[in-house]
């Protein structure tokens, strides 16, 4: 192993607050995640790197000025030209802004605050442009020359109703803004489109992050009987399935050593490559699932029909969602109580809209919320179906009291929606493959 790699390793499981966690659901193993790397990192058998050339930052830690600092003295000073830096980070990546910036999520930021005022974003989360303009773009007479960047990031999506093409968009600003593609610097980046697809119970770890400690451990020898960075990049990039591949930024790559023992330890190789064998399969059924469009009931009055209307046709632009709207989805002739019935107990999702005058209404929007009332009681606890959305400032009825709501009239309304729909639509495709 080079004795010349120095690296700082981040994993957070939590994100900010109780309501953050709409956006950032609680992850199981990204601490883990850093834990695990750092442990082969620093292990004699295995990449043999001195413990005080790697930081580990993970859980509940200081103020984002300390991470900065923190990262900042162990990367960049007193480096020099033969010295390799690498970062790694496991946990929330999301981008925000009509010019959008994209940030690694830390322990103590808000998207609370951060909705209110984006600037806040620049001092409580971790910008790509802070590594960039620190540590990968170009060379410096006293920084070190190669750079590795390995983000294994569970993409909770973009935060602002312009953004079109996610993925596109985000990966594209990721390279292109901040010139990762240079002969001195390799990035591997994991970002998929639904939220916590990346972990499972049976890995104890994120799958990329497993893949890399496996290949880490050894099955990505190269030629010459040792893991490099380009044989790890080239082992990860053959191994793991299309839909969830990483993507690697940066054609050309020194030749730096990870792991150079020749004790292989064959029994765990097995054991993980079995287990990696296992998970894909059900990784693949799951992706597959996941192409099923999501049927969302959209329940309003007819006095607020024109309100709901404008939602509907949003909602009928994404990709992912089939709404329900009796004004479009009803045919001529057709028994529309009996259609209506038929398609809430069919509907994966049911948005309840609330006004003054609809919640002391009688009629069918009644019957319609005691329907979804006795189909939320079938499913799991903590499933996301029912949705109340408040089109005015309004007394919610206290059968839809224990559902957080969602406010029309407030800017980031829509986001808001789609984030949880989004969240929906994943545990769905978690169940029908049986991933857990």
């Amino acid at each position: 192993m080079s004795k010349n790699l120095h690296a700082v390793i981040m994993g957070f499981n939590r994100v900010g607050g109780y309501d953050d966690e709409l956006y950032f659901p609680p992850l199981q193993f990204a601490e883990k995640d850093a834990y695990d790397l750092y442990h082969i990192l620093t292990d004699k058998d295995s990449c043999n790197i001195p413990r005080e050339y790697v930081s580990l930052i993970v859980g509940k830690v200081p103020s984002h000025e300390d991470i900065q600092d923190e990262i900042y003295s162990k990367i960049n000073p007193k480096r020099n030209t033969v010295d390799t830096i690498l970062f790694y980070y496991s946990g929330y990546a999301f981008s925000i802004g009509d010019k959008p910036e994209v940030f690694l999520a830390l322990p103590n930021m808000s998207m609370l605050k951060i909705f209110e005022n984006p600037m806040v974003a620049l001092k409580s989360a971790l910008p790509i442009s802070f590594l960039g303009n620190n540590f990968f773009r170009g060379q410096s007479s006293n920084g070190a020359k190669n750079k590795i960047l390995l983000l294994d990031c569970y993409d909770c999506g973009r935060f602002h109703s312009k953004a079109k093409d996610n993925d596109k968009t985000r990966l594209s600003y990721l390279t292109e803004e901040h010139e990762f593609n240079s002969e001195d610097t390799v990035v591997l980046v994991s970002m998929h489109k639904m939220i916590t697809t990346k972990e499972g119970e049976e890995l104890r770890n994120g799958i990329f992050t497993f893949d890399l400690i496996t290949g880490l451990l050894g099955t990505a020898i190269g030629d010459r009987g040792e893991v490099t960075v380009n044989s790890l990049i080239a082992y990860l990039q053959d191994t793991m399935p299309s839909p969830i591949q990483p993507t690697r930024y940066g054609t050309r790559f020194p030749r730096i050593t990870l792991n150079s023992t020749k004790d292989i330890p064959v029994s765990i190789l097995t054991q993980r490559t079995q287990k990696q064998k296992e998970y894909y399969e059900a990784i693949q059924q799951l992706y597959i699932q996941s192409s099923i469009k999501l049927k969302v009931f959209l329940s309003y009055s007819s006095t607020d029909k024109d309100r709901v209307r404008d939602i509907y046709q949003k909602l009928s632009l994404e990709k992912e969602v089939v709404p329900w709207f009796n004004e479009k989805s009803l045919l001529p002739g057709e028994d529309w109580e009996l259609e209506i019935k038929k398609a809430i107990k069919s509907s994966d999702a049911v948005i309840v809209f609330l006004s003054k005058r609809s919640i002391n209404k009688e009629g069918h929007v009644q019957k319609e919320i005691k329907q979804a009332l006795d189909l939320a009681d079938e499913k799991p606890e903590g499933t996301i179906f029912i949705i109340p959305a408040r089109l005015e400032d309004c007394d919610v009825p206290p059968g839809l009291q224990r559902w957080q709501w969602l406010n029309v009239y407030e800017p980031d309304f829509y986001d808001k929606l789609i984030t949880a729909l989004k969240r929906r639509s994943h545990d769905l495709a978690v169940k029908n493959a049986g991933v857990q």
